[in-house]
């Protein structure tokens, strides 16, 4: 473990590994509760969660590739310039974007919870 600080403190294309790394875990974790819970939807005959849930898993994913790409291309690339200026307003609209998806994921979660309630 203090190997891994090491290396991420003293050299920034490995942080950007590890960062890159941390968001695909997420990620899958994300997409295989929004799944479970499309499941758990169909399961009570609840269409509207299911269609919900499948514009979020979609809209997370999207979100989290462009996310992905712009953390990979600055950690590839020591970008100057205008390609260097794209790339940065790229990061900085993925992490815009990454406040929006996780505001209609924990919407998402709340109408689930509401959902499982109502089906006791």
């Amino acid at each position: 473990m203090a190997d891994a600080f090491y290396f991420s403190s003293n050299n920034p294309v490995v942080s950007k590994f590890l960062s890159t790394g941390q968001t695909v875990f997420s990620l899958a974790a994300t997409l295989f509760i929004i799944k479970g819970i499309m499941n758990l939807s169909e399961a009570l005959e609840r269409k509207d969660m299911f269609e919900k849930g499948r514009t979020v898993l979609t809209i997370v994913l999207i979100f989290n590739i462009v996310t992905i790409i712009c953390n990979l291309l600055s950690a590839f690339f020591q970008m100057r310039g205008t390609l260097g200026t794209i790339i940065s307003v790229a990061g900085a609209i993925s992490s815009v974007l990454t406040i929006v998806y996780l505001i209609l994921y924990l919407s998402y979660l709340g109408k689930a919870g509401k959902m499982l309630e109502a089906a006791k």
